[in-house]
C-alpha cells in the first residue's frame, strides 16, 4: 500500500504518469507524503530510507516465492 501511495504522489506531481523519483521532485514528495523533520535534508532521507525499506520486503518475499516455486 505505501509504494501505491508514493506512486500516486509521483503522478500527482508529474502530471503523468511516471514511476521514478527523481531528486527534484524529492522535496515536493516529502510535503505530499507528509514527512516532518526538523530539517528537510532528513525528511528526504527519512522518506528515501522508508520507500527503500517498502522495496526490500518485496525484494525478499519475490526471492522466497521464487526459491520455493524452482525448487518442487
Amino acid at each position: 500500500e505505501y509504494l501505491y501511495r508514493v506512486r500516486n504522489a509521483l503522478h500527482l506531481l508529474s502530471t503523468k504518469k511516471n514511476d521514478k523519483i527523481e531528486l527534484q521532485l524529492l522535496p515536493d514528495l516529502v510535503n505530499i507524503m507528509k514527512y516532518t523533520h526538523k530539517s528537510s535534508q532528513s525528511a528526504e532521507l527519512a522518506l528515501s530510507t522508508t520507500i527503500i525499506k517498502h522495496q526490500n520486503i518485496i525484494y525478499s518475499l519475490t526471492q522466497i516465492f521464487i526459491n520455493r516455486f524452482l525448487n518442487k
